[in-house]
C-alpha cells in the first residue's frame, strides 16, 4: 500500500479534500502550503507522513496511521472539555473567570 492510497482514501471524506493542498503525490509526502488555510488538513498530511515506515506491511502501517488519529482525536476532546468547563464555569461565577494561565500544567 502507498501513501498516495492512504491519503487518497483520507482526502476522501476531509472536506473539499484539502489534505491533499499538503500533499505530493509525486513525491508521495506531506508539503509545506502557507495558502493552504487549513491547519487540520495539514496535521493530517504531515501526521500520516511523519509516522509511516516504507519497511512496514499494509496492516501495519494503516494500524499506526489509525492509533495517531485516535490519539489525536483524544486528544481534541479534551480540549472541547476543557472548554467547555471553562464556559460552565464562567457561567457559575457570572462571567468571573475562575483559571489563569498559571493554572496551566505542562
Amino acid at each position: 500500500m502507498t501513501l498516495n492510497e492512504i491519503i487518497t482514501r483520507v482526502a476522501s471524506v476531509y472536506p473539499d479534500c484539502w489534505v491533499l493542498q499538503y500533499w505530493n503525490m509525486d513525491k508521495q509526502c506531506a508539503v509545506p502550503n502557507k495558502e493552504g488555510g487549513d491547519t487540520l488538513a495539514q496535521f493530517i498530511a504531515w501526521e500520516i507522513y511523519e509516522t509511516s515506515d516504507p519497511d512496514e506491511g499494509d496492516d501495519e502501517q494503516l494500524d499506526m496511521a489509525i492509533r495517531k488519529m485516535r490519539e489525536s482525536v483524544r486528544d481534541l476532546r479534551a480540549v472541547v472539555t476543557a472548554l467547555e468547563n471553562l464556559k460552565q464555569e464562567r457561567i457559575i461565577n457570572h462571567g468571573r473567570s475562575m483559571l489563569s494561565a498559571t493554572d496551566a500544567t505542562p
